[in-house]
């Protein structure tokens, strides 16, 4: 296939590209400490297996003069937005071969990836962005920022049980993954498992432990352990990789057992895009000291991390037909500002009917919204309110009367989550 004006082909990569590409991958990444030929082929075998095996994971190549000079890796995910399933194309593991960096290579990729899922009827994207303002010009909006708590296990509550908690093992991988859909069916923005994603949650390493009753598995924590100082191996950091419960009892008989780990473990490294969890611990400073001038303890730190693109406005909104924009009534008209993707950009009408939304082709409208891509993404996710936006000046709106009831008509009870790693 064709793309950009340097006659360059992309095309799905096959055994014989492996080698080319692990070297690719190694030289773009080397924080993943690909070096010795070793270390290369069990990379390359692991990929290679995953490609194999996973019929929703895609690995693709750019080629000029048939030599390669980007790789990347497409994900069919199926996202739950708001209160409806949606299909949403990840992308991940892009890299650019060292000697051709500033040749428009990873924009080549990407358009591609916009192209390959529009094709397939697929109305959102998301990624990992190695820059975030880099994806942000091409249109990707921020997703809601990850949180890194850093507490001392006796911090947490003792709980009244820790009764159901047990170790999870191979024979509970169904019952792990059962947990984590009912969780995904009612937690927007969360992601459906790809196939291989449960063996990556439980490779060497890794230990889960689970909240089970009767056999069925209501919540769990996967974790790692690690040494932290070179010299005091008996200091123990647990790392928390992945939270996840469906309902009050479960969170807190995992918390429980959380707190019991004291005697061994000297902080607990927990991820999460929950940023309210500094009410659950007694002491909810981290270990940094920091004081943020007055009088303000650092509690945890933040950093952005997902990002999301919506590329087909209409099928979006089709697909969210049954969806209640909060009881909301707007004859609302939405411009779309997308130079990096000029077949998305464009003015659409959506009436909002008692919050059942109709795409129309036209007609009257009570208000107007003009906002960039990457923003109105975030915007529809329903990362950042409207007024927030407007406030910003990073949005327009043709009828002030209309401000608050466009911000209602996308505000969310909860910011999206997204545990997937991609």
């Amino acid at each position: 296939m064709q793309k950009g004006n340097c006659m360059s082909t992309i095309r799905k990569l096959n055994r014989r590209d492996l080698d080319t590409m692990i070297d690719i991958v190694s030289n773009a990444y080397p924080g993943m400490k690909i070096i010795s030929d070793v270390e290369k082929n069990r990379s390359k075998e692991r990929i290679w297996s995953i490609e194999q095996t996973d019929p929703e994971i895609h690995l693709y190549g750019l080629f000029k003069n048939r030599k390669m000079h980007g790789v990347m890796r497409l994900f069919d995910f199926t996202m739950h937005m708001l209160s409806v399933d949606i299909p949403l194309g990840g992308l991940g593991l892009v890299a650019v071969d060292l000697t051709h960096k500033k040749e428009h290579v990873c924009k080549e990729m990407v358009q591609y990836y916009m192209d390959y899922y529009a094709r397939r009827k697929t109305p959102m994207l998301a990624l990992y962005a190695f820059r975030p303002d880099f994806y942000h010009k091409m249109g990707f909006g921020y997703g809601t920022k990850i949180n890194e708590y850093r507490i001392k296990p006796g911090e947490l509550p003792k709980g009244l049980s820790k009764e159901h908690i047990v170790f999870a093992t191979k024979k509970d991988h169904a019952a792990l993954d059962a947990c984590y859909h009912r969780v995904t069916a009612k937690t927007h923005g969360l992601f459906r498992r790809t196939k291989t994603y449960i063996r990556a949650l439980t490779r060497p390493g890794n230990i889960i432990i689970a909240c089970k009753k009767r056999n069925k598995i209501e919540g769990f924590i996967a974790y790692s352990f690690k040494t932290s100082k070179d010299d005091n191996w008996l200091y123990v950091e647990m790392n928390v990789i992945e939270f996840i419960y469906e309902n009050r009892e479960a969170f807190l008989e995992l918390i429980a057992f959380l707190q019991s780990q004291s005697d061994q473990v000297h902080c607990i490294s927990h991820k999460t895009q929950d940023d309210l969890f500094h009410f659950v611990p007694h002491d909810a400073r981290t270990d940094s000291g920091r004081l943020i001038f007055p009088v303000g303890h650092e509690t945890n730190t933040q950093g952005i991390g997902i990002m999301y693109r919506v590329i087909d406005t209409v099928d979006l909104f089709r697909r969210l037909k049954s969806h209640d924009f909060n009881g909301q009534t707007c004859r609302l008209k939405i411009t779309v500002d997308d130079s990096f993707y000029p077949k998305h950009a464009g003015s659409y009408v959506v009436h909002f009917d008692n919050g059942r939304p109709q795409v129309k082709s036209r007609g009257a409208v009570d208000a107007e919204i003009t906002l960039d891509v990457a923003d109105y993404s975030s915007l529809v996710m329903g990362v950042v309110p409207f007024d927030k936006l407007y406030e910003y000046g990073r949005a327009e709106i043709s009828n002030r009367d209309y401000l608050d009831t466009v911000t209602k008509i996308f505000s969310v009870p909860r910011k999206p989550v997204c545990v997937t790693q991609f």
